[in-house]
Parts: structure tokens; sequence; C-alpha cells
């Protein structure tokens, strides 16, 4: 039997001139689009993004409907998937096999499975407080070491103003037998554990928005820079990448907010905004921030300066994933 297939919901609209008496039982319905006749068991669409300003944020309201040649109307099943980047961490056992050191210069040296590989390798020490660049070498019998990444930045700090810690080293695939670290301190670093680790993170497309405005304002009184964004409609966003400009060291909370309502005073609208994720942004890691899928026109990020010079804030992305 010929089929003509629609998807139907309160959320997307084309006016057909066809099979009006059809679609009178669905008038409850907004929006109405056509899609293209399945051709398998399972057909996939994906959403465009103008249809997002006009769904719930559930994303339950999503009817697909069937007419067929007799007018008769038949909903079709379907499943909602949101494509999300797929993460997969494997711990690789290792022995420490020697610690040394020559004057100020300190090695910390690890036997691994020659036959496994790494990306990353996560340090612990017990001292506060301290700044190394440290270089990692890979070797397969001890006496041939070959540069892995050099310069490796690792700090704590933990004063009044700040707590801390970066200690990650992560490097390209590498499989060595052996694998050793070595820095420079005017103190005996006392390593309390180290993980070797391969993580894998599937590639997959994402949706780039685009912003229509973005303010930055510098509130000397509350020592912040708050940064406010808006995009050219709702849409589903699930990370914020923000690129600073300044070439100095720095260590910054950060909290990233959205909008889900409005009061309109005499004078102004006023956004109510509630909290989508927090963290760091620090000169030494990625200035990506990854959260859970929410629905947003308006964004916040809230950085908080404390008694520091404020970063100057460069550009700004905005991305969400495919459904």
């Amino acid at each position: 039997m010929k089929m003509k297939t629609q998807i139907i919901s309160k959320v997307f609209i084309v006016f057909l001139l066809s099979y009006v008496s059809a679609f009178g039982q669905m008038n409850e319905y907004n929006f109405k689009r056509e899609i293209s006749e399945p051709n398998n068991n399972w057909h996939k669409i994906i959403l465009p993004d103008d249809i997002f300003s006009k769904i719930s944020p559930s994303l339950s309201d999503f009817r697909i409907y069937g007419i067929t040649n007799n007018s008769d109307t038949i909903e079709a099943p379907y499943i909602l998937n949101e494509l999300k980047a797929n993460t997969t961490v494997k711990e690789i056992p290792f022995k420490l096999i020697n610690t040394s050191n020559k004057d100020n210069e300190y090695f910390f040296t690890f036997e691994t499975n020659p036959d496994e590989i790494i990306n990353q390798i996560k340090l612990d020490f017990s001292q506060n407080n301290f700044d190394w660049l440290v270089k990692l070498e890979g070797s397969q019998n001890l006496t041939d070491w070959f540069t892995i990444k050099e310069n490796c930045r690792i700090l704590s700090i933990n004063n009044s103003d700040a707590n801390y810690k970066y200690t990650n080293l992560i490097f390209s695939d590498s499989k060595f037998r052996y694998y050793r670290i070595q820095f420079n301190s005017n103190v005996k670093p006392k390593l309390l554990s180290a993980v070797l680790l391969k993580e894998i993170t599937e590639s997959i497309i994402v949706r780039k928005y685009s912003i229509t405005k973005s303010k930055t304002e510098i509130n000397k009184s509350i020592k912040q820079t708050i940064v406010e964004i808006q995009l050219q409609s709702v849409f589903p966003i699930s990370e914020i990448k923000l690129a600073v400009n300044s070439k100095y060291d720095y260590y910054r909370p950060v909290t990233i907010q959205v909008a889900t309502d409005s009061i309109k005073t005499q004078n102004e609208l006023n956004y109510l905004y509630y909290n989508v994720s927090s963290g760091i942004l620090s000169s030494f890691e990625d200035h990506n921030f990854d959260f859970e899928t929410v629905f947003a026109k308006k964004i916040k990020v809230t950085i908080d300066n404390n008694d520091n010079e404020p970063l100057e804030i460069g550009n700004i992305e905005v991305r969400g994933n495919i459904f």
C-alpha cells in the first residue's frame, strides 16, 4: 500500500494543500511538517535547529502519522536519541620501579606491559604550593630514552584565595615498557600515587550555534566578570568554550547559568537564571565546559576575579548535540 508519511507535532508546521480532511482529526497540533517517505523499517530524521524553540524541554510532544490512499491515519512509533560522545577510560597496571634524584633533579620510573597504550598519567603529591615543569620520556630497555612530552606544567596552589591542583600529564598515544618523569624541585617531592590511563573519546558531530549578542561587564564592587550571551533562538546546548586573550597565568572559579524565565518591570526585563555548570577557568587546562543538555537562548557566565586582574575574554563558542 502506498503511504504518504507526515511528521506532526506541537512544534513543527508546513501548510499542506492536500490531505486536509485526513488531518482534520489532528487539529490539536500547532505545527506540521512533511518528512521523506521511509524506505526501511527504521527511518532516521535529524531534528533541525528551528524546531527547538517550539517544543517542550521534555521533547515528548512529537507524533508521526502516515496517511493511506483511503485517508486512514496511522500513528508510527519512534525512538528519540541524543547523539553523545562516548568516552572510555582504561586503567593500565604498572609498577613504580625507581625513585631517584641528583641534586635538585628528581626521577620517577614506571614499568608497564609493553603492549599497552597510554595517553594520560595522573599524579598526586602530598605537598601543596609547588610549580614544576615535567619531562616525560619512554623506553623499551631503560637505556634508550625518547621524549614524549616536555615542559608539562604541574602545580598546586593552596592559600586563602585559592585551592587548586593540576597534576595530569596528557599526551599522544604512546606504547613503551618504561615511562620516566623528571623535574627540578627545591624540596623532595613526595609522590602519593600515580595512575596510568588510556582514554578514548569517539568523535561525533556537534552543532555550533550562532551568537547574536554578547556583553562583558566587569563589576569591581563584587570582583566579578559577567558575560551575557544571547543565541539566535532557543537551542539544546551542552558545551561552552571560552577563549582568554590574557597572556599571564590565571585560576578563576566560573559559574554558567541559563535563563528560564523573565519578569517585566516598569523599566526593563529581568531574567531568572539557574546554574547548569561550574568549574575552574585556568591557564593550565582547556576552557571547555560540558554539562547535560539544556534548552537556552540566554546564557550568563560569571567569573570570580577576587583580587586579581580581570581576564580579557575572547571568542565564545556555544555547541549542542544532535537529536
